[in-house]
């Protein structure tokens, strides 16, 4: 829809005080996905990139399937922003609202315990919430940003490891990025087994992220030796959204070795 402001125009009126304004919209990064074994835990880096002066506040929600105690969720400051857990660097838990400025760069981690004896396909879901309230608004004006981690219970060690680059720009590989409109992302999604067991029937999972359209999806030319073939089973059309899936043949022996399958979308 246009911006516009309107009034009710009077014959021979002077007006004043018309004040008009777009205020830029910030941004969270991004969405992540983990596997776990029952009772360990993960972490999610996300960063909020302020687009305004005002005052931001983290929040979160978790829906358990199926239903049972013993998840929970904290959120930390990521103070030196590398994306990992360190209380000995000063590393806390969040609390209360933050003052940020136009162009300002918050870290965050979102550390999920699992329960022990949490049956295998078990999946939480937190939902991350920024609410900013806007400096100098008036009448008073927010806005809302959302991501979500999954964290999914395992029957082996399989490990499974998410990270993003902005191919538009050369970015390196993180787990978290930037992106503007119409710029392109690219996932990769590393797999390991570091159990004793092999693993077969081995399918991978994944999902276009809000405000992204799809665009390719791959598997690595190189795979682990004991796998035969990888296959995109599921995927969306061009620029629509949705799942992706790979299946693979063959059994993922126990190794270091790690593969990798991958997907590109671009940002609405």
């Amino acid at each position: 829809a246009s911006d516009r402001i309107q009034w009710t125009l009077v014959a021979n009126t002077n007006y004043s005080n018309l004040n008009f304004a777009d205020i830029p919209m910030g941004q969270l990064n991004t969405n992540g996905s983990k596997t776990v074994n029952s009772g360990s835990s993960a972490d999610y880096a996300h960063t909020f990139v302020a687009g305004s002066s005002g005052s931001v506040n983290f929040t979160s929600s978790a829906i358990a399937s199926p239903s049972i105690s013993g998840w929970n969720e904290t959120l930390f400051i990521d103070t030196n922003c590398n994306a990992l857990l360190e209380f000995g660097s000063g590393d806390t838990a969040l609390s209360g609202a933050i003052s940020v400025v136009e162009g300002q760069t918050i870290c965050i981690i979102a550390h999920q315990n699992s329960p022990l004896g949490a049956p295998t396909g078990a999946l939480n879901v937190i939902t991350l919430l920024a609410t900013i309230n806007y400096t100098g608004a008036s009448p008073s004006l927010s806005g809302l940003h959302t991501r979500t981690d999954n964290t999914l219970i395992a029957d082996s060690n399989l490990i499974l490891t998410k990270q993003v680059r902005n191919l538009t720009t050369g970015g390196a590989w993180s787990t978290n990025n930037q992106a503007k409109s119409g710029e392109v992302l690219e996932y990769r999604i590393s797999y390991s087994n570091l159990g004793a067991l092999p693993i077969s029937n081995l399918v991978i999972n994944d999902a276009t992220t809000a405000y992204t359209l799809f665009v390719s999806a791959a598997c690595d030319a190189a795979l682990p030796s004991s796998l035969t073939t990888c296959t995109v089973t599921t995927q969306p059309a061009l620029n629509a959204t949705g799942s992706i899936v790979w299946t693979f043949a063959g059994s993922l022996n126990p190794s270091s070795l790690i593969g990798t399958v991958s997907y590109q979308v671009r940002v609405e």
